[in-house]
């Protein structure tokens, strides 16, 4: 049997050495002629003798055209996977929990990851955030915990979730997915196989996101948990202001956490309390463990406070708008540096909350675009192009220096955790100046 591992990025990758570790043959395929011709003999060159792909995340493959490779392995009927599929194949006797989201994903699955750990041993945590599913230990009646981009979800054929979280659904990635029609689609997949066994935990805050419930509550029954912040339910789990209540019953203030701040903290804290009641965990013991949660980098992480009252905090992980508005949500007086390569729509959404912004900092390719918008709606900005300028900025009076670009990273980083540990590290050397 010799597997094709179509696209050699981190995902790929740790595919490839988990198949090679076992003695098995690989050939792999990869958009990049360079990476291609890092695997050598390996490097793929035909069909023949392939009987199975694994399909990496990051490649498109069928928008904004059908990808050629993958289209001859479906006309070719050679069975199609992602490395989440493979995981669980090879280790069918474990649990899983899988969460995807537009926003709050990275936070909730490094929450739930962190609070079972602390609950029950054998707990691995990987998939879109961090770890590669197919690095991650292979252990009978171990606990995977696992991030899944709507690409993951798109690419996974037969893997089911023993707990799936869809904490909500907001415009990103249309261009991957065709439009928004094809990004829920994706999302939904989080409940495959669900309707006759697991459970679904579901945030019901969008319209699209209570057209999923409202189709799979009669499937499911009170396998499906909702959660909102807008409401308080007599079934499932509410947010009003910083209380918790749990069918209509308050739980908990999540005031006594202080590093996980406003609304969406708060989507993340009741999507993780419902995931570890579903597994038998008492409330008590549930509230212990997320007590002692640090919080995630680049996710409204505090950086500084110094003496004159500034508060830097990194938020890099916001890549859309609708991440943004959730940092400016949980803090006030903000000067606000923004921009990156933009996504569709850019920052209208952030539209009734611009009057949170005392002076924001535009950097990189959006930041004529977000000067337009801003200027229209009388908000202070200074376009500054680069983050290091950003953070030479005059800051006048004491508040919060919030990094939440509600772009992508590619123009000026790699990736965001580039982009925030460089925030990071020009906070530190202007505090080392100032001091």
């Amino acid at each position: 049997m010799t597997t094709l591992i179509l696209g050699a990025g981190k995902t790929g990758r740790a595919a490839y050495a988990f198949l090679k570790n076992k003695g098995e043959e690989v050939r792999v395929f990869d958009d990049n002629k360079a990476v291609l011709d890092s695997f050598g003999g390996d490097a793929f060159s035909s069909f023949e003798g392939i009987t199975r792909v694994i399909l990496s995340p990051g490649l498109p493959i069928l928008w904004p055209r059908v990808h050629t490779i993958y289209r001859k392995a479906k006309l070719l009927q050679i069975p199609v996977i992602s490395d989440i599929d493979l995981l669980q194949l090879e280790n069918p006797n474990s649990w899983y929990l899988g969460i995807t989201g537009t926003n709050g994903k990275s936070t909730t699955t490094a929450l739930l990851g962190f609070a079972l750990g602390k609950l029950r041993s054998h707990v691995y945590v990987g998939g879109n955030l961090g770890t590669p599913a197919l690095s991650l230990p292979l252990r009978e009646g171990g606990a995977y915990v696992l991030e899944m981009s709507s690409y993951q979800l798109e690419a996974s054929q037969i893997s089911e979730f023993n707990v799936g979280i869809l904490l909500n659904i907001t415009p990103d990635h249309l261009d991957r997915h065709g439009g928004m029609a094809g990004y829920v689609y994706a999302k939904q997949l989080i409940f495959k196989g669900m309707t006759a066994k697991g459970f679904g935990i579901i945030g019901v805050d969008e319209p699209q996101t209570r057209e999923i419930y409202d189709y799979l509550f009669p499937l499911m029954g009170h396998h499906l948990i909702p959660i909102s912040t807008q409401r308080i339910l007599d079934s499932g789990y509410s947010l009003q202001g910083t209380k918790i209540y749990k069918n209509g019953e308050f739980l908990w203030n999540m005031d006594a956490h202080p590093k996980l701040k406003g609304p969406h903290n708060g989507q993340n804290i009741m999507a993780v309390w419902a995931a570890l009641t579903i597994l038998g965990f008492e409330d008590g013991d549930i509230r212990n463990a997320i007590l002692e949660f640090q919080g995630l980098e680049h996710r409204q992480e505090h950086v500084l406070e110094t003496k004159e009252g500034l508060v830097f905090i990194n938020d890099s992980k916001a890549t859309n708008a609708d991440a943004t508005i959730q940092a400016l949500k949980a803090y006030e007086d903000v000067y606000l540096i923004l921009g990156g390569r933009p996504k569709t729509g850019g920052i209208t959404e952030l539209i009734p909350y611009f009057g949170k912004i005392r002076h924001a900092l535009l950097i990189g390719e959006a930041a004529d675009e977000f000067a337009h918008v801003l200027k229209a709606h009388g908000v202070d900005f200074t376009i500054t192009h680069t983050l290091e300028a950003a953070l030479n900025f005059d800051f006048k009076t004491p508040g919060t220096v919030l990094f939440s670009p509600a772009c992508a990273s590619f123009d000026q980083f790699n990736n965001f955790e580039e982009r925030g540990r460089a925030f990071k590290d020009r906070v530190d050397a202007r505090h080392h100046k100032e001091s």
